[in-house]
């Protein structure tokens, strides 16, 4: 978005505050249920596959090959590696993987304490899936998500929560919602790799 259309955008949401008519315009407009749902079936004739980054948390690591199996079940394991963060970038590292969903740097400070463990190693895994049921929450952004991404998510966590000890939320699994933050993980991983180890997968 142009410096001029933000502008725009910016005075029009202050005006539609002021007069006490923005939750109902949002509402009509921008987060309607019925347009929202048209974009994203749109949205879903696009997507013939999706390829999703998936993170695989130190404090987890008994946990990784099973874990793996269970996501094999969700989809094709497209690649598969170990990557050891050194300690003194790992902070640096954990913030630059929550920026990419714009998770703010004090909230990715309260997961990095519980991502702490003796290996700081983390297992990436590329997975794709066919026919994903994507979808979008507003009518302008051009941000995506991914339904069966989440499902795995929140399933990986409730089986496994148990088996972890010093279990917080978010401190076993994370992974991008759509194609964009996927790349921009593995360029984040690449970054604070030391020495990737990669594992031959399939």
């Amino acid at each position: 978005m142009s410096g001029n259309a933000r502008t725009i955008r910016a005075g029009v949401s202050s005006l539609l505050h002021a007069l006490g008519l923005k939750r109902l315009v949002l509402a009509g407009t921008v987060y309607n249920p019925l347009v929202v749902a048209w974009k994203s079936m749109m949205l879903r004739r696009r997507y013939a596959d999706i390829r999703i980054g998936i993170l695989l948390w130190p404090p987890a690591r008994p946990l990784w090959e099973t874990i793996e199996a269970e996501l094999a079940r969700d989809g094709d394991i497209v690649d598969a590696r170990d990557v050891p963060i050194a300690s003194d970038h790992f902070r640096n590292f954990v913030e630059d993987v929550y920026a990419i969903d714009t998770t703010r740097s004090p909230k990715a400070d309260n997961k990095y304490r519980y991502l702490l463990a003796d290996d700081l190693t983390v297992r990436l895994v590329l997975l794709r899936i066919d026919r994903p049921h994507v979808f979008t929450k507003d009518i302008f952004t051009t941000m995506i998500w991914c339904r069966e991404i989440k499902e795995i998510k929140d399933r990986v966590r409730a089986h496994h929560r148990d088996s972890v000890p010093n279990y917080t939320y978010d401190n076993i699994i994370h992974s991008t919602d759509n194609d964009l933050q996927t790349q921009q993980l593995l360029a984040c991983v690449e970054t604070y790799a030391a020495t990737p180890e990669r594992r031959s997968v399939g």
